[in-house]
């Protein structure tokens, strides 16, 4: 809607023109279908099979590994339930240590169940980059390590539009998983 007032009006009649903008969106819907392609697309992309991450950070580099940010972190807020990505820090047979930002996590094998592996070293390196499902509850403490479960970014995109039959007023419109990742929209 700003893209299209700014096309329209300019810039100076948009930020100092006085103008009102009224748009039929329902942001509670609005949010509820963002979540729900987001999860569907997930869940899609889990059903299609497991896909090694992007490594970010070569493993060998301590420093880097202590140091990178994932551009998404700047302005992560940690929801339950939530996804968020980390970096994976260390693995073994049954567990990774990751970070979320200054956050460490714990991926258990449990968390990963839906690949198929046996193993975290065999499907997870220090360095990669992962998509995680935060739990319902998170740790009061900040330095207390949050149990994660693994996620997979999907491939794939979708989009989502709700319209009010009636009045043909689009109540929720979303243009695929990720604005950042591509700024497709219907």
């Amino acid at each position: 809607a700003r893209r299209e007032i700014e096309d329209r009006s300019g810039t100076d009649d948009l930020s100092t023109g006085g103008l009102t903008v009224t748009l039929t969106m329902d942001p509670q819907l609005q949010a509820a279908a963002e979540e729900a392609l987001r999860n569907g697309l997930i869940h899609l992309s889990q059903e299609i099979g497991y896909r090694d991450p992007p490594s970010v950070v070569d493993a060998d580099d301590v420093e880097a590994l202590a140091t990178w940010e994932d551009p998404t972190w700047q302005n992560l807020r940690f929801r339950p339930a939530g996804t968020a990505y980390a970096l994976v820090m260390e693995t073994s047979r049954r567990t990774a240590a990751l970070r979320i930002g200054e956050r460490p996590c714990t991926l258990p094998l449990e968390g990963a169940k839906w690949t198929g592996t046996s193993s975290l070293r065999r499907i997870l390196s220090p360095g990669d980059r992962i998509l995680d499902r935060l739990p319902e509850e998170l740790p009061e403490e900040p330095g207390e390590a949050i149990t994660v479960s693994l996620l997979q970014e999907p491939e794939i995109d979708g989009a989502l539009v709700a319209m009010d039959n009636r009045t043909g007023a689009v109540r929720a419109l979303v243009g695929g998983f990720d604005f950042n990742r591509s700024e497709f929209n219907c």
